[in-house]
């Protein structure tokens, strides 16, 4: 099956349903490459910047005579009414690079301080429900050294609980399960 070309869509009507503090929810109106009318709910951030939102940081700990371990965070996440385990991440500020981003919220959240091994191009995360971008970073974290063996995050006053979690890369299925 070949892909359609995008000018083959037409939108022409965006509607603002509702406008929040961080988030908009708009109705999309266009026409699909059949000539049929459609109508699509979406979600954008109302601080979206050009270029990516946020950034997503995919980090190894690597410790001698230890397994690798994938670091992941706990937080309480209001939609999902639970804690999740999720990669650290976080909105990248203005005149910030995702690199930059990435390792600041690396730090913050874990207390780790990890060097860049890979940067993405910019992805959507979710483009179903809206256009929000992401950079996926991948680190790398020598446990061995002063900084990183105790580590602690440096949450600022006021953000809810953080904790981090290090899941066995041999057994990561089993430990997330």
């Amino acid at each position: 099956m070949e892909l359609t070309s995008l000018k083959e869509f037409i939108e022409y009507s965006f509607f603002e349903i509702s406008h929040g503090k961080w988030l908009s929810l708009s109705q999309i109106t266009y026409t699909d490459p059949t000539g049929k009318e459609r109508t699509w709910e979406a979600v954008s951030r109302t601080t979206s910047q050009t270029g990516s939102d946020a950034v997503c940081v995919i980090a190894i700990l690597k410790r001698m005579l230890k397994y690798d371990c994938l670091v992941l965070v706990k937080q309480y996440r209001p939609p999902m009414k639970c804690y999740t385990l999720e990669f650290p991440a976080g909105l990248i500020d203005p005149d910030e690079t995702a690199t930059t981003c990435g390792l600041r919220e690396l730090k913050e959240e874990t207390g780790y301080i990890g060097t860049l091994k890979h940067e993405s191009p910019v992805t959507c995360l979710d483009p179903g429900i809206g256009g929000t971008t992401c950079h996926l970073i991948t680190a790398e974290i020598d446990g061995d050294i002063d900084s990183n063996i105790h580590p602690k995050n440096k949450l600022g006053l006021g953000q809810p609980p953080i904790q981090a979690f290090m899941a066995d890369m041999t057994a990561t299925a089993k430990t997330v399960n």
